[in-house]
């Protein structure tokens, strides 16, 4: 926990120079983005143990999307079943906010749901894990989870993600149909084909 508040607080008062982002870099084990293909990306999430849910890439113009949007690359979101984006009535102002928001997603007091949103669309750029499209079923649940997470971001696919998953394998959603899944957002061979 110490270490968490520590590493912000430091970037904040050292600003952003290459050397000082270099040092965040190496304490997180952040690296440059590299194209990885579907088995390095499986062999690397069972390494960490982001296993418990089905994995599935995005594509270039989802990646680019994102990239543009204010999300971090850990990053949870939220769908019903009519595909609108659910987000908690309170910003969330840290990854560690998202484990309220986990317990509560489904209590309609404490979120508030985006329809026709064009920025919370991430769904549309899902592919397989093999870089196939993909259809998402909303027939198939009331809620949809996506988790991302990157190799790219080291430490922080531990902290932020892993957590997340742990927690929604905890909790039972009394009568809800929950799908859960893992979105790796790393550059993919096949984006060169799109």
């Amino acid at each position: 926990m110490k270490k968490q508040l520590l590493i912000p607080l430091i970037f904040l008062l050292i600003g952003c120079s290459n050397a000082k982002m270099k040092l965040l870099y190496s304490v997180y084990g952040i690296k440059q983005p590299k194209e990885l293909n579907s088995t390095e990306i499986i062999k690397y999430a069972n390494k960490i143990k982001l296993n418990n849910y089905e994995h599935y890439s995005i594509s270039k113009k989802g990646f680019i999307y994102l990239s543009q949007s204010k999300e971090s690359v850990n990053s949870m979101f939220v769908f019903d079943n009519n595909l609108n984006q659910i987000k908690p009535k309170k910003s969330i102002s840290c990854s560690a906010d998202n484990l309220e928001f986990i317990q509560n997603f489904t209590d309609s007091t404490k979120v508030i749901v985006l329809q026709n949103d064009s920025t919370s669309k991430v769904y549309q750029h899902i592919k397989s894990i093999e870089g196939d499209d993909i259809r998402i079923n909303s027939d198939e649940f009331d809620y949809l989870i996506i988790l991302t997470w990157a190799k790219f971001i080291g430490k922080l696919n531990k902290t932020n993600t892993l957590t997340w998953s742990q927690k929604l394998t905890e909790i039972t959603f009394e009568g809800k149909k929950i799908k859960v899944i893992y979105l790796n957002l790393d550059p993919r061979e096949f984006w060169n084909k799109e």
